[in-house]
């Protein structure tokens, strides 16, 4: 494992100021295939510098002059030799790595998933960090299409659930779903065995971008129900200010005009690190459920009735700057404003116990949103290359779901090759093999036109 500092051309060209975390050899940048890469908040100038690198629980983290700058989830072996290498633009840039500080641990922890922000015609591309650019992604070979098998037929429309379980179906039933490009949608189709269409379509906005282009999307497809996954910037009070307002009444009438259901999973993984303007460091807490609550409010002022609105946490709590841990609930912004709980958990992104049975695993979750009498999505989930294809990466998904029947009421799978990782059910035909035979001919995972 490296963790590469870049000065390029110093000053003149800020974008390339980069730190990055890279393990083995790749095709792209430096000829390193990073993990993660984060932009400097300031250049770096030719000098001394100091960095402290913290290997520990199954994460790096790297700080820069005293500054956290990247944290990154890790597969460690059991040893771990970590080197530095400085990346240059040209001969006159120096560099001087000094006073590093190294810690370890071999405590398992999670790794964050991949999260992602998009433009209304954009794949949407991974940000781990608050100030992550562009990172070298590597393509995998395609993999060969699986072998075609029996389909999953769309099934009868089913009953809403009891309080708070807007558009949620009767127990024991379960909305299969899919985040992916909108071409791309037959393709996941062809690998999960589905003969119509999911009943989930899930896309990306840009900041206070719009959600129309959602909408357009699912009305091309009648019987695809629309999630817009909201990245609506929280920081600087902007959202409680009142001066976000008019942009949130306009979506509102946009769903309105929609005039059929659609989820609403504003502002995920708030209790992660890696985005700028609702993580912990942009807002607290109680600012993020202050501002949540704002805009649910002013949304539902316009009588908008057919949004669901998701509130989706990240798999497992995390540290904060200062150690300290932030429990999940801690971010619940209140059950008369949430009316679907969210989970986002990969399942190759940490021990299966962990996982599952950690500190606000998916368990946890699972006992929070039966609680406060919520239907739980799993809103992103996949396994990814070039982690190994197994069936058991996709069961864990199902054997869980299955074990909570009253709660669990949708699965939406992320589809896509971001950050050097591929996600496509296509690409894991053994995966694509379990999801098949988890789905095909049960009449308790619903597909297109279930959602009303």
């Amino acid at each position: 494992m490296a963790v590469a500092l870049a000065t390029r051309w110093n000053a003149q060209s800020s974008s390339s100021n980069y730190v990055g975390v890279a393990a083995g050899p790749g095709s792209g940048r430096d000829n390193l295939r990073y993990l993660s890469t984060a932009t400097l908040p300031a250049p770096l100038q030719t000098g001394t510098h100091h960095v402290a690198v913290t290997v520990a629980s199954g994460r790096v983290a790297v700080w820069v002059d005293g500054n956290r700058q990247l944290d990154v989830a890790v597969h460690l072996p059991p040893r771990v030799l970590v080197g530095f290498t400085a990346a240059t633009g040209s001969t006159s840039d120096v560099h001087t790595v000094s006073d590093v500080a190294i810690t370890a641990s071999t405590a398992p922890a999670p790794s964050p998933s991949p999260t992602v922000t998009g433009g209304p015609t954009a794949t949407p591309t991974w940000t781990p960090t608050p100030s992550a650019t562009a990172t070298p992604t590597v393509t995998p070979t395609p993999s060969t299409t699986p072998t075609p098998s029996p389909t999953v037929t769309a099934s009868p429309t089913v009953t809403a659930a009891g309080p708070g379980g807007l558009f949620a179906p009767a127990d024991g039933h379960v909305y299969l779903g899919v985040s992916t490009d909108f071409r791309r949608i037959g393709t996941f189709d062809r690998a999960a065995g589905i003969t119509s269409q999911p009943a989930i379509y899930g896309r990306y906005t840009t900041p206070d971008g719009p959600f129309q282009p959602t909408l357009d999307d699912a009305a091309a497809r009648p019987g695809l129900t629309p999630m817009v996954t909201w990245n609506l910037p929280m920081d600087g009070a902007q959202v409680t200010n009142g001066s976000q307002d008019a942009y949130i009444r306009a979506q509102a009438l946009a769903v309105k005009a929609f005039a059929r259901p659609v989820f609403v999973r504003l502002d995920w993984e708030m209790n992660a690190f890696w985005y700028r303007h609702w993580n912990l460091g942009a807002v607290t807490p109680a600012q993020y459920v202050a501002s949540w609550r704002h805009a649910v409010t002013v949304f539902r002022s316009t009588g908008t009735t057919n949004a669901a609105f998701v509130w989706a946490p990240n798999a497992l709590d995390y540290f904060t700057s200062t150690g300290q841990r932030i429990r999940t609930a801690t971010w619940y912004p209140g059950d008369d404003v949430v009316d679907w709980v969210g989970l986002d958990a990969y399942p190759q992104s940490a021990p299966t116990d962990v996982l599952l049975n950690g500190t606000d695993g998916m368990n946890d979750l699972a006992g929070f949103a039966a609680a406060h009498s919520k239907p739980l999505m799993l809103a992103e989930w996949s396994p990814d290359l070039p982690h190994p294809d197994t069936a058991a990466a996709v069961n864990l998904v199902f054997d869980w779901a299955e074990a909570h029947p009253q709660t669990v009421k949708a699965l939406v799978y992320f589809d896509f090759i971001t950050q050097g990782k591929d996600f496509t059910l296509i690409d894991h035909p053994v995966g694509a093999a379990a999801f098949r035979a988890r789905t095909v001919g049960n009449p308790h995972y619903l597909t297109s036109g279930t959602v009303q």
